[in-house]
């Protein structure tokens, strides 16, 4: 099993698990956040040389889930696949961000989950932004689970 699969398996585990039937919005912020921990400590065991909450840049604020220095390669995790594609697109933007910066991403890899996230990212526009990525340099892969 190469890397990409074993990160990605390791999300599917931690989505199956998840807990089913949330009575509020609170309830399932922190369900998604246990499953991303729970994907990011599972992987983190198979390959500790991942970057878990790995900076994009100083001075944005934002972090990856996971950064693969090994692949070059950034995963994402959407738990809840409802506006899927902003996430999407705000990841993409943290993806150019490293990738302007020092050159050391390649591939992003963002994760969501079938029901609701095939809807929003199964379009033109995240199609021509993957596009684009690709001819600059990034691999672009959108996994549902």
């Amino acid at each position: 099993m190469n890397r990409r699969t074993a990160i990605i398996d390791a999300c599917r585990k931690a989505m199956a698990a998840r807990l089913k039937g949330q009575e509020t919005v609170s309830d399932f912020t922190k369900n998604a956040q246990a499953i991303c921990k729970e994907w990011q400590v599972s992987a983190n065991a198979i390959y500790p040389d991942l970057r878990i909450e790995d900076p994009v840049s100083a001075g944005l604020g934002e972090c990856f889930d996971i950064f693969d220095p090994v692949e070059n390669c950034v995963y994402e995790l959407k738990v809840s696949g409802k506006n899927a594609d902003n996430e999407f697109f705000k990841d993409l933007i943290k993806v150019y961000a490293r990738h302007a910066e020092d050159n050391t991403v390649n591939c992003f890899v963002f994760i969501t989950e079938e029901a609701h996230g095939k809807k929003y990212l199964d379009k033109p526009l995240p199609r021509y932004a993957s596009e684009k990525a690709h001819n600059d340099g990034i691999s672009v892969e959108i996994v549902y689970l």
